[in-house]
């Protein structure tokens, strides 16, 4: 039977990997804020044009099946109802 000797596996990096804390703690606290403050920035920019497009798209669907005058009677109906009944008052 064969003797196999134990070696150790070739190292190619002599460092450890950095860490994502360790990596953000050699930034300055300036850095940090900028970089908060920037990202912070894009993503409302990034919120409100992607409100602003689904809502655009949800007007232009609900314009095409006409679903607007039907919300329209419903809500006349309802102030009929509630002029009818004295729950208004003008």
């Amino acid at each position: 039977m064969a003797k196999f000797r134990k070696t150790k596996a070739p190292t190619t990096a002599t460092t450890e990997p950095v860490q994502p804390f360790e990596r953000s703690s050699k930034l300055s606290k300036g850095e940090i804020i900028a970089n908060n403050m920037l990202g912070g920035i894009f993503w409302g920019i990034g919120s409100v044009i992607g409100i602003a497009l689904f809502l655009s798209l949800l007007s232009l669907l609900a314009q095409y099946v006409n679903v607007i005058p039907f919300i329209g009677d419903f809500i006349g109906a309802i102030l009929q109802y509630l002029h009818e009944n004295g729950a208004l008052n003008r």
